[in-house]
């Protein structure tokens, strides 16, 4: 969570920034540079995650607002944070 929240996850960008990968592009969907967002909540497939979980309000999110975030989905308040970190680190 802490690498996630710092935009430090091993995505595409980043390994393209440290000279690892040729590009950033979307292994899944070919759209985008493969940022944290992007796969969290910009991606196809993250996008069908959150909206299964009748939390579409989450697609499009930026990581580093995730304190932020309103409680979503029936979640209740005092759990929303550690039901997303769970759902975001399994």
């Amino acid at each position: 969570m802490w690498l996630l929240l710092k935009k430090r996850i091993q995505c595409h960008t980043i390994l393209q920034r440290k000279h690892v990968l040729h590009n950033s592009t979307c292994e899944i969907c070919s759209e985008e540079d493969e940022t944290p967002e992007h796969i969290i909540s910009g991606c196809a497939l993250g996008k069908a995650f959150w909206e299964r979980l009748s939390m579409s309000a989450m697609v499009g999110w930026d990581v580093s607002s995730l304190h932020n975030l309103a409680p979503q989905g029936g979640v209740p308040a005092e759990e929303f944070s550690a039901f997303i970190a769970l759902l975001l680190t399994t």
